[in-house]
């Protein structure tokens, strides 16, 4: 018995022998497919130059309408009118400054803790500085009496620290501590 070879018409396709009238379809498929891929390419760089170009307008708007309008060069005259000026009234003597106020007190023979407590109170509500506040508070203290030492309800909160801290520490002496 004799086997005949079993033909496959995919070996034809695949094998590239294919008959004219299949080279004339490929032929127009790819012409067909390539124009479509050449129509999408320039549609997609088309819309990429009009977004670029849109964002440019923009960006000539925004910088056209931050510009600001030129004027006119304008003359104003102003007439001056005779009018009786009141009288101004001394003002009040300008408020010491904190360091000031410490220097002050340092060259004071008398009122020094006076003038080192009004330090303190300047540098803690006008500057906020509570290290220079304290040093100031601890010079008054030094400088005051030590039977004197006593908390008022006028004092700042970082001063009646100081004071209680210096009244434990006096009591804590004084107890044999």
């Amino acid at each position: 018995m004799t086997e005949r070879p079993h033909h496959d018409p995919l070996v034809d396709v695949l094998g590239g022998n294919l008959p004219l009238e299949h080279d004339a379809l490929r032929q127009s498929i790819w012409r067909q497919t390539t124009s479509v891929l050449r129509r999408r390419r320039l549609i997609r760089r088309a819309g990429v130059l009009c977004l670029l170009a849109g964002c440019y307008a923009a960006g000539l708007l925004t910088m056209s309408a931050l510009k600001p309008a030129q004027q006119g060069v304008q003359v104003v005259v102003y007439h001056t009118v005779e009018r009786e000026v009141p009288s101004v009234s001394p003002s009040p003597a300008p408020v010491e400054s904190a360091v000031a106020l410490e220097w002050r007190a340092f060259d004071s023979t008398e009122r020094r803790a006076e003038l080192y407590e009004r330090a303190g109170d300047l540098y803690l509500a006008q500057l906020n500085d509570v290290a220079s506040a304290a040093r100031c508070y601890r010079q008054s203290l030094d400088a005051t009496p030590t039977n004197e030492l006593v908390v008022s309800p006028d004092d700042s909160w970082l001063l009646t620290s100081i004071k209680e801290a210096r009244l434990k520490e006096r009591n804590h002496a004084q107890n044999g501590g």
